[in-house]
């Protein structure tokens, strides 16, 4: 993580926005060229690969992972449709699950999102406004805290500070009483202490389920349909660093921007899923009209790196979080996610591994190199 801080910030201008400072943009601080100029393949940069299997319990299951966060001691896994939050030990043992949708006291209508601290968790419910609090060691219910705002992600910061996002779409305008930027930082009680990124003026052609990923000491940003995104350290988040992807003639146009029909229809590349910054390592999921493919960026060398072409070959599938142990990781909910990835070119795991698939869950987890 040292090595990415100190080369962003080598090729960085900072950006620095208080409440109120106008309409301001952030310039590409990085470009990275695509597609990668060299053929070096992803795998030459991983370590090993493993499988660690979850602890099987029936209130544990789940059929999709939204959003995985790993932070100290744990692995949290949120599954959005079913409305709960199973979380295990870094060796894969059950420890609590959240599952508390309704309209009673303690109880949430939804989980749009969720986040979690040194202490707590954090659950974002849109439909009954509010931030539910969580004891992240037990799973027990702490209280809900209000706010003045509309939101549609978010992640926490350094110092109780939050950081919350909310998009609006294309021909679509913001609640008269919702600040007109894309990032809210708040305090602890969630009263809103600076403002950054404005809105352009045609909004957004789509919204996504993730918006933010993070590590140990950074947030990373990226909004629908969009060739950038930008990181915030967690200690300093008023100084924003925006990484961009030059898609060349595959960019989107100017005039299309905003548009889902006319980025569809046309050639267009853009980021798909937020990216995951690791290390010396960027993950990012790049769709080319309706094919998403995993790279990595390679900080050190300033390589973008790609799987082989070839069918059935050993590639990298893109990661739901890392580690603060240099560590990507991707959540297997079933067995027939783990067979698509077996038919696609990946290793096949032993028999006891896939006998536990037929009723559990896993993670795949990919060690890089230094």
């Amino acid at each position: 993580m040292r090595n990415v801080c100190i080369f962003l910030l080598m090729v960085c201008s900072l950006y620095a926005c208080e409440e109120g400072c106008g309409n301001k943009e952030v310039n590409a601080d990085l470009t990275i060229s695509f597609p990668p100029s060299v053929n070096t393949p992803i795998l030459e940069y991983i370590d090993t690969v493993k499988y660690l299997k979850l602890e099987d319990k029936d209130e544990a299951l789940l059929a999709y992972v939204n959003k995985m966060v790993c932070r100290e001691d744990k692995i949290y896994l949120g599954d959005f449709s079913n409305h709960k939050i199973v979380v295990y030990d870094t060796i894969g043992r059950f420890q609590y699950v959240i599952d508390r949708q309704g309209r009673g006291s303690g109880e949430y209508l939804q989980i749009k999102s969720f986040a979690v601290d040194d202490s707590c968790l954090y659950v974002l419910d849109t439909f009954l406004p509010g931030l539910h609090v969580f004891d992240n060691r037990t799973g027990a219910y702490v209280a809900k805290k209000k706010m003045a705002f509309i939101a549609w992600d978010f992640e926490t910061l350094s110092r109780g500070r939050m950081i919350f996002t909310f998009c609006f779409f294309k021909d679509g305008h913001l609640p008269p009483s919702q600040p007109s930027y894309r990032l809210l930082i708040t305090d602890n009680d969630l009263n809103i202490i600076q403002r950054l990124l404005p809105f352009e003026e045609e909004g957004d052609p789509i919204g996504k389920e993730v918006y933010f990923t993070s590590n140990d000491r950074e947030v990373v940003f990226n909004w629908c349909m969009n060739d950038s995104f930008v990181t915030l350290d967690k200690a300093n988040p008023d100084s924003l660093r925006r990484i961009r992807i030059d898609f060349g003639v595959n960019q989107i146009p100017e005039s299309y921007r905003g548009d889902y029909d006319l980025i569809i229809g046309g050639s267009c590349n853009y980021i798909y899923e937020t990216p995951v910054v690791d290390g010396d390592y960027i993950a990012m999921e790049v769709r080319k009209k309706d094919l998403d493919e995993c790279y990595l960026f390679h900080v050190p060398s300033g390589q973008l790196l790609a799987n082989p072409s070839e069918v059935s070959s050993p590639y990298m599938a893109f990661p739901d979080c890392c580690d603060t142990q240099g560590h990507f990781i991707e959540a297997i909910v079933n067995k027939e996610f783990y067979d698509e990835h077996v038919e696609s070119g990946f290793p096949r795991a032993d028999a006891e591994f896939e006998k536990h698939l037929e009723d559990g869950m896993a993670l795949l987890i990919y060690k890089m190199k230094k």
